[in-house]
C-alpha cells in the first residue's frame, strides 16, 4: 500500500516491491487483469516490454510470469539497466603457499 504525500491517494494494489531490487516492483501474471491496462499487457505478451507515461513494464522468464515496473523516469535515464541488480565488478584471486598448493595437488602427506 502507497500513500501519496501530497493529495492523500492510497493505492491498493496487488504489486510488491522486490527484497534485493528496491527500485522495482513486481506483479504475478494471474492478477495482472486487475491492476494492469489491457494495452500493456498485449505488448508484454508480444514484445516482453512496455511503457506507458509513468511506468517501464518487463515481463521476467521465471518458470512464473511476472510483471516487473520501475518508475519511467529511472527508465529514461538508465534504461534496461534499472530492472537489473548494480553490482560492482571483483576479481577473486586465490593466493596459495607453496605447501598448500601441494595440498590442493595431493603432494603432501599429513
Amino acid at each position: 500500500m502507497k500513500v501519496c504525500p501530497k493529495c492523500g491517494y492510497v493505492d491498493y494494489s496487488m504489486w510488491r516491491q522486490n527484497r534485493w531490487r528496491t527500485n522495482v516492483e513486481f506483479l504475478k501474471m494471474e492478477y495482472a487483469t486487475d491492476d494492469v491496462e489491457p494495452k500493456i499487457l498485449t505488448d508484454l505478451k508480444v514484445n516482453g516490454f512496455a511503457k506507458d507515461n509513468h511506468y517501464a513494464y518487463r515481463l521476467s522468464n521465471a518458470t512464473q510470469p511476472i510483471i516487473e515496473r520501475i518508475a519511467r523516469v529511472e527508465f529514461d535515464s538508465v534504461g534496461m539497466q534499472g530492472f537489473h541488480v548494480p553490482r560492482e565488478k571483483m576479481i577473486f584471486r586465490l593466493k596459495k603457499s607453496g605447501k598448500q598448493s601441494r595440498l590442493v595437488e595431493g603432494r603432501v602427506r599429513v
